[in-house]
């Protein structure tokens, strides 16, 4: 809070705010430099974002899905696979479904969904299967997303 002191001498309340050092001085140099630092890189964020804004292109997710390892657990096949994003955008709701196939017929199905795959990045899973997928064709697909 501001330290206030008479101004006059004759008793009129005409008062005067003053700095909490005591006096009334302006700022000095160096509070000029550090507030035109601040001030130019809080522009030049606000550019960069706008610019970014502006330029950026409209971008797809690139999903890939890479098989880790499948292991038998308790009469059940747990087939833990990695989903990659090599996009710039991230996918929402991802759906990945697995097929354990033979010949064209599909013996067993599964899915499982990633709430978000965001762009660069990748996460884990694994599909639970009750047949064992070494004796048929193994698929596991991205199938869907959406935008966030």
């Amino acid at each position: 809070m501001a330290n206030v002191k008479e101004d006059r001498k004759d008793g009129r309340n005409n008062r005067k705010e003053v700095r909490a050092n005591g006096t009334g001085a302006k700022p000095g140099p160096i509070e000029w430099i550090v507030g035109g630092i601040s001030a130019v890189i809080v522009l030049s964020v606000i550019l960069f974002l706008l610019y970014q804004a502006i330029s950026k292109e409209e971008v797809t997710p690139n999903l890939t899905i890479n098989i880790e390892q499948i292991q038998a657990t308790g009469g059940m096949y747990h087939v833990e696979f990695r989903i990659t994003n090599n996009g710039d955008a991230t996918a929402a709701g991802v759906l990945v479904q697995g097929r354990l196939r033979d010949g064209g017929q599909v013996v067993e199905e599964r899915e499982v969904t990633f709430d978000f795959v965001p762009g660069g990045s990748e996460a884990r899973a694994a599909l639970i299967f009750m047949n064992d997928p070494a004796d048929h064709d193994l698929e596991i697909v991205p199938s869907g997303y959406r935008e966030p």
